[in-house]
């Protein structure tokens, strides 16, 4: 009996000491999605920007035992409680089967490479109560936390989120580079660099204010040369879009109605440069972000659900897009990305 107690005491002990550290682990705060797709987006715009290529998503019959950064990105979302993936021409199909939905009625070309990442609100899927239209109730188990039920004119639909961003695809990321020096001359350019930079979407100009010597200061040479250099400017844009989609009981699949989305801005300069104490030519870079734009609504959760219960109603869809964003130095637009077209996939060029 006196060793039961001994023991028990023991194990005791040891649950106590071992609870604050539990407790502990409890309050670190989530990352969103939000913040572990922007660390992404800053790590694949940095490799693009150096020239590197995007690798394709590992597969065990490649036989490299490294993961690539969006396998790492997908990895993290889940580690994080989300249920995410990396579409890919591989298993585009397969997971178009498995999640139920049409990838390419969301504009996903089967050729490019995606992180999506699939959620609900607070509460997970429950049962509608009797006497309620059951117009949108899912006949099968849904994972919980995937997706929600809300009411809309009387009729309850069962909803759910789906994040896209782009890993291999210039539909949603897009990056071009500028010659500065071809565009201003390198006396306009060298002599005077305070030209004030905009960042300037369809929905207005972000809060961002610089020149671009505030961007090139921490690279450029005491004695600058004009002759024989080469200021290359890169704007990358990228789209990140969430799908609010219904669950249609007839097909048995998740119809996409609604959209809002969010553009992150980054820039990337390169100068290159004679150094005539080296006798040689060298190479400097600077990276950084510019801001994001979010769509009108983006906030907006209740407003973006009855828009997609109504557009389900009507089969048809509801946008909250941002149509382009420029980059301007000065009174001269130097860089425009404009988005896609979910249907007709039309990408000017």
């Amino acid at each position: 009996m006196k060793t039961r107690m001994i023991a028990l005491f023991l194990t005791l002990a040891m649950i106590v000491s071992l609870a604050p550290a539990v407790v502990a682990d409890d309050t670190i705060p989530r990352p969103t999605v939000e913040e572990i797709l922007n660390e992404y987006h800053q790590k694949a715009f940095e490799a693009e920007a150096v020239g590197e290529t995007s690798a394709a998503t590992y597969s065990p019959r490649s036989g490299s035992p490294e993961k690539t950064l969006e396998q790492e990105t997908v990895d993290n979302l889940n580690a994080a409680g989300y249920e995410a993936y990396n579409v890919t021409s591989e298993n585009y199909k397969s997971l178009e089967a498995q999640l139920q939905t049409d990838f390419g009625d969301m504009g996903l070309d089967p050729n490019g490479s995606y992180i999506i990442t699939i959620s609900g609100e607070s509460s997970p899927y429950a049962q509608t109560t009797s006497g309620m239209s059951t117009r949108g109730r899912v006949p099968v188990p849904i994972p919980d936390g995937s997706s929600f039920t809300y009411t809309y004119n009387g009729t309850e639909y069962v909803m759910r989120y789906i994040i896209v961003t782009a890993t291999d695809n210039t539909n949603l990321a897009k990056a071009t580079p500028v010659n500065l020096l071809d565009e201003y001359g390198p006396d306009d350019l060298m002599n005077d660099l305070n030209i004030p930079i905009t960042i300037l979407s369809s929905l207005g100009a972000l809060p961002y204010t610089g020149t671009i010597y505030s961007l090139l200061s921490a690279i450029l040479p005491s004695t600058p040369s004009s002759q024989h250099s080469v200021l290359m400017y890169t704007g990358g844009t990228n789209w990140t879009i969430t799908y609010t989609q219904i669950y249609n009981y007839q097909s048995k699949t998740w119809n996409w109605c609604a959209s809002k989305e969010y553009t992150l801005s980054n820039y990337f300069i390169n100068y290159t440069y004679y150094n005539s104490y080296n006798n040689q030519y060298v190479q400097d870079s600077v990276n950084g972000t510019l801001g994001k734009t979010y769509s009108a609504l983006y906030n907006d959760s209740e407003t973006l659900k009855a828009r997609a219960a109504l557009a389900y109603e009507n089969g048809t869809y509801w946008i909250d897009d941002i149509e382009f964003v420029n980059y301007k130095f000065g009174n001269k637009t130097v860089i425009t990305h404009y988005r896609w077209d979910e249907y007709s996939g039309y990408e000017p060029a």
